[in-house]
């Protein structure tokens, strides 16, 4: 028979938020706090409407909690209930105080806790700002627990020890003001500027969702306005609802309280539980599949905040995409570029239900990974970080290194799984440790920029920058060779993927049989390290278009990733020439753009000038389109700014541009080396129109090619 809950049997929120013997926990389990701009917004807009209602009330949907029993649980924690950080002084303190009885009831909260916390900091923020005359007891005991040594303890506490550090500062800072008279300015100078600086995305958005509630709520033109009152109006009510502990673990609710639909990730997580109820020994799994999902959420969150993913959504879709790949990349028959909610599907057509332990067991090793990369090498203040490159290391960094390929190019999830399994492979390993194995240099990857530089021969305007690029190749071009011959080459995972990343792009290249039959042989027990780093890194060696097209493929009909990453290892390599500085990354500083350096609309700037592409060495438009526009010798890197300023000019007019005398924006266009370089080059040219600016093109894509052989090949 159903049983009825009418309105009036509900708590109201100021009662659970008030209650002077209660506290809530927050479990390992759950994510971390989510709440954005839409979620607070939504918060106002239900309350606004409340407000407006003849007589105000307004419903929040169900938290669900379980009571802590008192007791010591198998961790050692004087509570019995799994999933409480066993690393926490504000855990412990709550639990020792429960035990000895001055707190009444302790709950771990399985759903709801966004809403929770946020209508906690809203409370608080009503009671400083608008004091209520109903609230039970004064300020500031009234949000937070005084214990018997004068210490306060919050009302909710966090899941981890980290967050709720941040959390509290937050909310002793808050009580430590005085109802009334502090301004809804003040606190929002302080949370923007004083508080403890917030060490990863959760912690920023708790700072944010203050701002929000003060803007939504107090600051202009909401002041006049009584929605803030109503968060204490007895007619304000919350569902509570305890359930057993078994219950509570094994439960998942369609719509989350994010107010989002379920994401890929919880959809997983959802299935691995039903998987796990069907196996024995259901809790100690039900347990770990918890605790192993709670990780991935703060993985998630540090994947973000190492800019591995743009959002919390995209984040969590890779985590998906990469344990499918690490749990069936040695399948012949398996996907490179499955999404996260074909991955869903995938795990459905799972037959054992015995595997859910091998699931468990790669979740935890690609969180082990992932969490390394991300604090080890993507945080540029740590020390791990700030080791020198291995390609640059007079000028950069391990941090830039990693940065370069894993976000600045981009990999893959199948490449980035394979990045991450290989350390979990071969215990001891980082991911740029190099090893020594032989390389066979082929001339027919030569040869091509051989016969270009031999063509330039006797051009005197450009004998000395043929010159240059003449003595850097690896087979002189005077004395070629007819077979290959071998070197030793000094190289690391990191580096491998990275150039299979740089050639494997293209949607007819999709190497899935070679791909898995790798990592079989990869992932075998016995493999050995470099030569597992040898096989990768000669994956793109075999067959059209890698042999004899590797250098044009490289450089010319790149992907735009690709020809972007190529031109920034050049700036990084002309900076280490000269012992520069490195161009410094922060957000107010103008993205990127992939310059034209003989201009894609050229054709109107050639007819206003009353030219032809002829007198610039071109046979007409066609065989400038052709075979020049989309080269990497035609292409620079410049500052989005300049890039619009310098237009569709002629190369010798942009020539100005390049080195600072056009191009007055903040950054100047030649803080950048190679633009200094290329403009530098284009002026000792003299005047247009003249064909030896279409050799110097030719030259310099000779140039970008023979640095592309030493710094990939």
């Amino acid at each position: 028979m159903l049983k009825t809950t009418f309105f009036h049997d509900l708590p109201s929120v100021r009662d659970i938020l008030a209650d002077a013997q209660t506290v809530f926990v927050i479990p390992t389990f759950q994510r971390p706090y989510a709440w954005e701009e839409k979620q607070i917004r939504d918060l106002r807009q239900d309350l606004a409407h409340a407000e407006v209602m003849s007589v105000p009330q307004h419903y929040f949907a169900q938290a669900h909690v379980v009571e802590v029993k008192k007791g010591h649980s198998a961790d050692g924690h004087s509570a019995q209930f799994p999933l409480l950080d066993t690393e926490h002084p504000a855990l412990d303190t709550a639990l020792e105080h429960y035990r000895i009885g001055n707190i009444r009831q302790l709950y771990a909260v399985v759903d709801g806790q966004q809403r929770l916390v946020t209508l906690y900091l809203l409370s608080i923020l009503q009671e400083l700002l608008a004091p209520s005359p109903v609230l039970p007891a004064p300020y500031p005991n009234l949000f937070q627990l005084m214990l018997p040594n004068g210490a306060y303890l919050p009302r909710i506490i966090l899941g981890t020890a980290t967050d709720h550090v941040f959390f509290a500062a937050m909310i002793d800072w808050l009580h430590g003001q005085r109802p009334g008279t502090v301004t809804a300015t003040v606190i929002e100078g302080h949370i923007n500027g004083l508080i403890t600086t917030p060490n990863s995305p959760a912690q920023e958005r708790l700072k944010k969702a203050v701002a929000l509630l003060l803007n939504e709520f107090f600051l202009p033109p909401h002041t006049v306005s009584s929605i803030p009152t109503l968060v204490t109006h007895p007619m304000v009510r919350m569902g509570l609802t305890e359930l057993g502990t078994d219950y509570a673990l094994t439960s998942f609710i369609t719509l989350n309280d994010r107010g989002k639909p379920l994401s890929h990730l919880e959809r997983i997580k959802a299935f691995w539980l039903e998987r796990a109820i069907m196996a024995r020994q259901a809790l100690p799994l039900i347990v770990k599949i918890h605790s192993v999902f709670g990780d991935l959420y703060r993985t998630a969150d540090r994947c973000v905040h190492a800019k591995l993913a743009k959002t919390l959504e995209e984040a969590e879709d890779m985590l998906c995409q990469l344990l499918y790949h690490w749990l069936d990349m040695q399948n012949p028959q398996h996907e490179l570029w499955y999404g996260a909610g074909k991955v869903y599907s995938w795990f459905l057509e799972q037959p054992s239900p015995l595997s859910i332990s091998d699931w468990i067991q790669a979740a935890e090793e690609l969180r082990d990974q992932l969490d390394h990369l991300c604090t080890a090498y993507l945080d540029p203040a740590l020390p791990s970080a700030l080791a020198p490159s291995i390609h640059y290391p007079v000028t950069s960094t391990l941090h830039e290194d990693y940065f370069a390929v894993l976000i600045r190019l981009g990999l893959p999830p199948h490449l980035l799984a394979l990045l991450l399994r290989f350390r979990q492979q071969f215990a001891g390993l980082e991911w740029h440790d190099r090893h020594p194995f032989p390389v066979a240099v082929n001339p027919k990857l030569i040869q091509p920029i051989c016969d270009l530089l031999n063509e330039k021969a006797g051009n005197l305007p450009l004998e000395n920058y043929r010159q240059r690029i003449d003595a850097h190749l690896p087979i002189r071009c005077g004395n070629p060779k007819n077979s290959g011959y071998l070197v030793t080459a000094n190289k690391s995972i990191l580096e491998a993927v990275e150039r299979i990343a740089l050639l494997a792009w293209k949607a007819n290249s999709n190497p899935r049989v070679g791909f898995t039959n790798s990592c079989a042989m990869t992932f075998l027990k016995t493999s050995n390290v470099t030569t597992e780093i040898t096989r990768w890194y000669a994956f793109c060696n075999y067959g059209a278009p890698y042999d004899q097209y590797y250098i044009d493929n490289l450089c010319y009909r790149n992907a735009s990733s690709s020809e972007r990453h190529l031109l920034w290892e050049w700036e990084r390599s002309l900076i280490e020439q000269v012992k520069g500085q490195p161009i410094p990354r922060h957000p107010g500083r103008p993205p990127l753009e992939l310059e034209h350096v003989l201009p894609e609309a050229w054709k109107d700037t050639i007819a206003k000038s009353g030219q032809t592409f002829n007198q610039w060495g071109f046979k007409d438009e066609t065989d400038f389109q052709l075979n020049l526009l989309q080269r990497i010798g035609n292409k620079a890197l410049l500052w989005k700014r300049c890039n619009e300023s310098v237009g569709n000019d002629h190369p010798d007019i942009k020539a100005n541009h390049y080195v600072g005398g056009l191009c007055a924006h903040a950054p100047n266009a030649s803080e950048l080396k190679q633009i200094e370089q290329l403009g530098q080059g284009l002026q000792g040219l003299g005047a247009g129109p003249n064909p030896v600016f279409k050799e110097y093109i030719e030259l310099r894509c000779a140039e970008l090619a023979a640095f592309a052989l030493r710094r990939f090949c």
